[in-house]
């Protein structure tokens, strides 16, 4: 309660007294109290739900109105995985000089799932996932294509090279994702399926903590090859993987909802940009 005041600007007992009128008009609680903190009801789910909808259905009304005066304001909203960060930055950067009214909120997911469900509960209009397929009331376009690449400390064994099969990691001290991140499914399905089993030494929850470790020479890792480039020649190199597929990224939105000209704007860029 205390922060939802902060966010918006008002006291904690006016925030408390919206919701209570609100839970009073409905008939329902939407909230469980807890001893520390608050946790929506099933009522409060649906709620939600049907909130974030209005909200949408009111910002594409007031975008529509700023794009008959040629203007293009409001925000957008997108969710992507970590290893997309250097892509969609670039992305980003364009779009905001393009659309300087318009300001762009990126959230990491929580999950491998994360971007999708997103998406799916309103929470973002816009995501960029390498999930192959996507569930029916989404619709997907593949934007862009990012090789794997084995990154390893400066003076490393292999650092004379410029290809490496992942066989050639059998044994060698990897940096990994956190297991609860979205990355690590890719990480442990890349040994796996060359039948090496990664000796993990250290573990970091973000792809760049996880490069930092590698240029600071605790170990090797593999991540996607434009992830790499913050500490590519600043104590690190990166390795093509022989014989190894691209990973494709998709941009996601929700089918059948109408985007706001800004989140509209977006996609036809990132489209635009990627193909």
């Amino acid at each position: 309660m205390t922060r939802a005041a902060v966010s918006l600007h008002h006291s904690s007992s006016a925030v408390s007294h919206t919701l209570l009128t609100l839970e009073t008009e409905l008939g329902v609680d939407l909230f469980h109290r807890l001893p520390r903190g608050m946790a929506l009801t099933d009522a409060g789910e649906a709620f939600v739900a049907a909130a974030r909808r209005a909200l949408h259905e009111a910002e594409v009304a007031r975008g529509s109105v700023d794009a008959i005066r040629g203007l293009v304001a409001g925000r957008v909203s997108v969710a992507a995985v970590l290893g997309f960060s250097v892509a969609l930055a670039d992305l980003i950067g364009d779009f905001s000089r393009r659309y300087p009214n318009v300001v762009v909120r990126v959230f990491p997911p929580e999950g491998t799932d994360g971007v999708v469900e997103m998406v799916r509960s309103g929470a973002c209009e816009v995501g960029f996932t390498w999930a192959p397929t996507v569930p029916d009331d989404l619709d997907a376009v593949r934007v862009s294509g990012d090789p794997s690449a084995v990154v390893v400390p400066q003076g490393h064994r292999l650092a004379g090279r410029r290809q490496v099969h992942i066989s050639d990691l059998r044994g060698e001290r990897m940096v990994a994702p956190l297991a609860t991140s979205t990355m690590r499914s890719g990480f442990d399905e890349l040994f796996r399926r060359h039948n090496v089993k990664p000796e993990v030494v250290a573990e970091a929850a973000t792809n760049e903590m996880v490069l930092e470790l590698v240029r600071a020479g605790v170990g090797c890792t593999v991540t996607f090859a434009s992830s790499a480039a913050p500490v590519t020649g600043r104590g690190a190199l990166a390795l093509q993987i022989v014989d190894h597929p691209s990973n494709y990224f998709s941009l996601v939105t929700r089918a059948r909802q109408e985007p706001t000209p800004a989140a509209r704007a977006f996609c036809d860029l990132a489209i635009e940009r990627f193909s």
